[in-house]
């Protein structure tokens, strides 16, 4: 299925939802499906062949590799963003045969049962995107794509920390650089300087944990964007509220920062900066 087809589809979409057409055109409009369903086609093959093309380039390219890839918590590699706007193309492509075939509704348990490796999050995620085209609010049906390929941890994120999009990569390049000095510089360990550490609550939300020491070695410890203040707390109950997070080691803090640090950049598609970072990072990481 060609790009064309898929470009005209959503045109065709937002023309009648803008109210280019007539009244009686607008009144009688109903979402075309078929249109809907081929231009997700297209926009899955389009997808698939850059994924294809860079995979290949980055064969010849580590700095490339790494940003590719990344490593999950078993230690398999697997790819950023595409691997998961595929995943949610198809979701999507599933859901909207059925309307197509005049089932009953897809709700979160069939599509779990029908992708029993996707997260809740993108189940719903998918769910919401494909509502706008089926829903009376015709107006937001040209989003759908939008939808599909944003990343809702992502995002979820910057709003809970209240950072921009640019702050939050220099909290990442901040917390790899001090990690990766922790590890790889004796001195730098043994005078005991600046520490940070990715933490998470049970609830699976991160933050991070902070030491930094004076010239008289005492310790400040703090503990950001986890709504914690320890400034005026002793030791004993610092330690009282660390022991109930999980707190990554340096290396894996180190791993942690790159994954968010790419992951943030390549939601956007930001190449030029997206790149730059990744052979910064790869430089870094091989002392060149």
């Amino acid at each position: 299925m060609s790009k064309v087809i898929f470009e005209k589809a959503l045109r065709d979409i937002t023309k009648t939802n803008q109210g280019n057409g007539s009244t009686e055109d607008q009144e009688r409009y109903t979402p075309n499906f078929h249109s809907i369903s081929r231009g997700i086609s297209a926009a899955e093959d389009n997808i698939s062949k850059t994924r294809a093309r860079l995979l290949k380039e980055a064969q010849a390219d580590p700095a490339l590799k790494l940003l590719l890839y990344r490593t999950t918590t078993e230690n398999k590699k697997v790819l950023r963003q595409w691997s998961e706007m595929l995943f949610r193309l198809s979701m999507a492509q599933f859901v909207i045969l059925k309307q197509l075939s005049k089932e009953k509704r897809v709700t979160p348990e069939m599509l779990e049962v029908q992708f029993p490796e996707a997260r809740l999050s993108s189940i719903r995620h998918v769910l919401k995107a494909v509502s706008f085209v089926v829903s009376d609010a015709l107006t937001e049906s040209n989003k759908i794509l939008k939808q599909l390929i944003e990343e809702p941890i992502r995002y979820e994120r910057l709003n809970r920390w209240l950072v921009t999009k640019n702050h939050y990569i220099d909290i990442m390049l901040r917390g790899f650089l001090t990690c990766h000095l922790t590890i790889s510089a004796p001195a730098y360990r043994q005078e005991n300087k600046d520490r940070w550490y990715a933490v998470h609550n049970k609830e699976g939300s991160y933050g991070i944990y902070k030491e930094k020491a004076d010239r008289t070695g005492l310790v400040t410890s703090t503990l950001e964007y986890l709504d914690t203040d320890l400034s005026d707390l002793n030791p004993t109950q610092i330690k009282a509220i660390m022991d109930e997070l999980t707190i990554l080691s340096p290396r894996e803090s180190m791993v942690w920062f790159i994954n968010e640090l790419f992951d943030c950049l390549m939601a956007d598609f930001d190449w030029d900066k997206t790149v730059y970072f990744a052979q910064f990072v790869y430089k870094t990481l091989c002392h060149i």
